[in-house]
């Protein structure tokens, strides 16, 4: 009898381990369960990727290369050839890093991050403002003139400065043969246009530290890319 008892114990605790919420096999934390992936379904994410909860008319990976690409021989930056909006993300972080090393233009003491974290609420922004711009509207902010006017034809950058620093740029693919005696492709995001060193990949502005970033794209009527780059702090 009281090993029957004992028995009857045994298997009653075995059947609690199963039923209590967390224990069995199947079950996950709370921690496992949320996402840690940048730009992921988990809201802000880190340095290392983005694009992860854009929504909207986003150019597929052909209209990205075909408006980014060159016909330089050889390319002088082949990293521009871009096919996503993580792509691009990736690339001006790089660029970014790659600068590190320079004076900030035009505010040194601003603290920007040299590597930004993607987010996905500014990449909304992002995308809604570069549907609107594939739609028809104009480009807001300062022009910045490729190679900053210097008899360099090529495409040009929408600097809007302050708390809601953002930058506006059309990649054209009737700039891809735009090589220059510099060597450069005519592309508004290759760091041999001294505009986008400038106001890019050293640039910490005037509108706080900014650490965050969020980029969206749409496909113009021309078949380029409106590219969107939207800070935030």
């Amino acid at each position: 009898m009281k090993h029957l008892i004992t028995l009857l114990i045994i298997a009653t605790a075995v059947g609690l381990i199963f039923i209590l919420p967390g224990c069995g096999s199947g079950s996950k934390s709370s921690r496992d369960s949320s996402s840690t992936t940048p730009g992921g379904t988990g809201g802000s994410g880190g340095g290392g990727g983005g694009g992860g909860n854009t929504t909207g008319n986003i150019p597929s990976a052909s209209d990205f290369q075909a408006a980014t690409d060159t016909t330089d021989s050889p390319a002088p930056n082949p990293d521009i050839h871009i096919s996503s909006i993580d792509e691009m993300f990736q690339y001006l972080n790089k660029c970014r890093q790659d600068y590190s090393f320079h004076g900030r233009n035009p505010n040194p003491g601003a603290g920007w991050a040299i590597t930004f974290t993607w987010d996905d609420g500014l990449a909304q922004q992002a995308q809604d403002r570069a549907e609107e711009l594939a739609g028809g509207s104009g480009p807001q902010g300062s022009r910045k003139s490729f190679m900053l006017g210097n008899m360099h034809r090529g495409e040009d950058m929408f600097l809007t400065d302050g708390p809601t620093c953002k930058i506006e740029a059309l990649s054209d693919p009737s700039s891809a043969g735009n090589a220059t005696s510099g060597g450069n492709s005519g592309k508004w995001h290759d760091k041999g246009n001294s505009a986008f060193r400038m106001y890019f990949c050293y640039y910490d502005g005037t509108g706080g530290k900014m650490s965050k970033l969020g980029i969206g794209a749409a496909t113009a009527s021309n078949g380029g890319v409106w590219w969107v780059l939207q800070f935030g702090q």
